[in-house]
């Protein structure tokens, strides 16, 4: 997502400059609008946060506990071009094509709080929604059903996280996932963030999408991370026929230089064995589960309390000098694949608060409203 908020507020830019090798702090200060990227005092290598006073905060829309939303926003008219933003929004369990069905059954989890669609219009001009320039390539065309929301009130905030997997071949195939991270503080300032999230084990990968998963056989957490992430468990025939081992299937993002690090458990809804691209070649899970009882958590950490403002990072985590940096647009390979570098708008409020545990999860079965079907 892009933003020309900036260029209607004249802000006095603090760039923070963490020099990666002794921990010294380089301060340089701007004053004006959007800085342009010759004004940054850049060295390669190195990470930067931008930040900007107090007074550049949001102005406060609500409480920790604000009053649930009536409706939900209706998006721009006309709906963006892909790129540009959305390609489709949060709907109650309904129906859109699906992998060339004109018409599938499925669920997007939780609606979007209001305050959340108040952010994102103001600062981009449509509603929250799905596809938009953080997407990993083909997410909502192809895997539209993944797109799931967690309304959450973690450690006295309120967050709207906006995840996609799919408990199938195609979605657990995937090691990159989108997420946009919505997250108001006790203040009334909304922290904003997005990327994507990554489940693969780089060491073992080597450039194939099969090897960053581990079999659920009952075997427990990835034994080449015992602290538990990145990995991916599912669940597969072969463990359930040879064990009789069915459980739920984990997800555990890497560590990120920007996002939280998420959590995802819930029941396979097919055995991994098959074919991604082929759902005709997909096995059902034995007790015909729509995938519809998930447990989310995540963890994040304020990078640098008491201190707030928007700057530019990669999907993966490196912070840019803008939506212009010459990073941006360029091809980097990761876990041996190729990715185009997308320069995505992020926004940390100086109130923002740290999510951790305890009290940083939350289980919830969604209803089917008798419409949804396989892959959900």
């Amino acid at each position: 997502m892009k933003s020309n908020l900036l260029a209607h507020r004249t802000l006095i830019v603090i760039l923070i400059a963490l020099l990666a090798g002794g921990g010294a702090v380089v301060y340089a200060q701007s004053s004006g609008g959007v800085l342009q990227p010759d004004e940054y005092d850049l060295v390669p290598g190195e990470q930067y946060i931008f930040n900007v006073p107090d007074g550049g905060d949001p102005a406060p829309t609500a409480t920790s506990e604000p009053d649930p939303p009536t409706a939900t926003p209706e998006p721009p008219d006309p709906t963006p071009e892909p790129g540009d933003g959305p390609t489709s929004f949060w709907h109650e369990p309904g129906y859109s094509g699906y992998l060339g069905e004109e018409i599938h059954g499925h669920e997007h989890g939780d609606d979007v709080p209001a305050w959340a669609h108040e952010y994102s219009i103001d600062r981009f001009g449509h509603a929250v929604g799905f596809g938009g320039d953080e997407a990993t390539p083909g997410e909502d065309a192809e895997k539209h059903p993944g797109f799931k929301g967690y309304h959450t009130f973690f450690n006295g905030g309120e967050q709207y996280f906006r995840m996609h997997m799919m408990t199938t071949p195609l979605g657990e195939s995937g090691i990159f996932h989108s997420m946009e991270a919505y997250m108001l503080d006790p203040a009334g300032n909304v922290t904003f963030l997005q990327g994507w999230v990554d489940f693969a084990d780089g060491d073992s990968l080597n450039g194939d999408t099969v090897n960053h998963l581990q079999t659920n056989c009952g075997v427990g957490f990835n034994p080449r991370h015992p602290e538990g992430r990145p990995q991916m468990e599912v669940n597969t025939f072969q463990c359930y026929n040879d064990f009789g081992v069915y459980q739920f299937t984990d997800w555990y993002s890497d560590f990120h230089d920007i996002l939280p690090e998420t959590g995802i458990n819930s029941k396979d809804t097919y055995f991994h064995d098959g074919e991604p691209s082929d759902p005709s070649t997909w096995t059902r899970a034995p007790d015909g589960n729509l995938g519809l009882t998930r447990r989310f958590e995540a963890t994040w950490r304020h990078p640098m309390p008491g201190q707030g403002g928007v700057f530019y990072a990669t999907q993966f985590g490196e912070v840019v000098a803008g939506p212009d940096d010459p990073v941006c647009g360029t091809a980097q390979t990761r876990h041996g694949q190729e990715h185009t570098v997308l320069c995505l708008y992020q926004e940390i409020a100086s109130t923002a608060i740290d999510i951790g545990f305890p009290g940083n999860s939350v289980q919830k079965t969604y209803p089917a409203g008798g419409i949804v079907e396989l892959p959900n």
